[in-house]
């Protein structure tokens, strides 16, 4: 998610040369600030099984750790995406010499992320306010929020070559 989020700032023209990048990453992509916003969006809390480790019956200290592991979550959910539409397929043509690779996961997962995330981190402390045209111009080249995930002809495909033998 760093990868895709550094990536997005670069292409960014918003970014000044002063800005320190892996700061705004780190604000950006806060765990906490995910949990509370996008884990709240999407519904991980009725489904998580968590037990706040306090006892606590207030809220203000009950949320952090709750928003925190929502947080997580939602990254897990990003990895899963990855590799559930990771289509790892191998043929072997002319005795090795060439090796096809060809994925989705990646594909999809960085439209999960720029589609149903980033516009859910558009709020005071996450995103910074800078960027917050950006992220929505982004969303919707790709096709908006409710815009599809797999794309048929974004197949990507990377071909190897082995090195000839001597």
């Amino acid at each position: 998610m760093s990868s895709y989020f550094m990536m997005f700032l670069f292409a960014s023209k918003k970014l000044k040369s002063s800005d320190d990048i892996e700061d705004i990453t780190a604000q950006s992509l806060n765990t906490h600030l995910m949990g509370e916003y996008a884990g709240n969006e999407w519904g991980v809390g009725r489904e998580l099984l968590w037990a706040p480790s306090t006892s606590s019956p207030h809220p203000s200290e009950v949320l952090p750790g709750l928003y925190k592991v929502q947080g997580e979550t939602v990254q897990a959910m990003i990895g899963a995406i990855y590799h559930q539409h990771v289509r790892k397929t191998l043929y072997l043509v002319e005795f090795l010499s060439n090796f096809i690779f060809s994925t989705q996961g990646g594909a999809v997962a960085q439209r999960v992320f720029h589609t149903r995330l980033l516009p859910l981190l558009l709020v005071p402390g996450g995103i910074p306010q800078q960027f917050h045209g950006p992220v929505r111009a982004f969303r919707d080249r790709m096709g908006g929020s409710t815009g599809p995930l797999l794309v048929p002809n974004e197949k990507q495909t990377l071909k190897v070559e082995a090195p000839p033998t001597s």
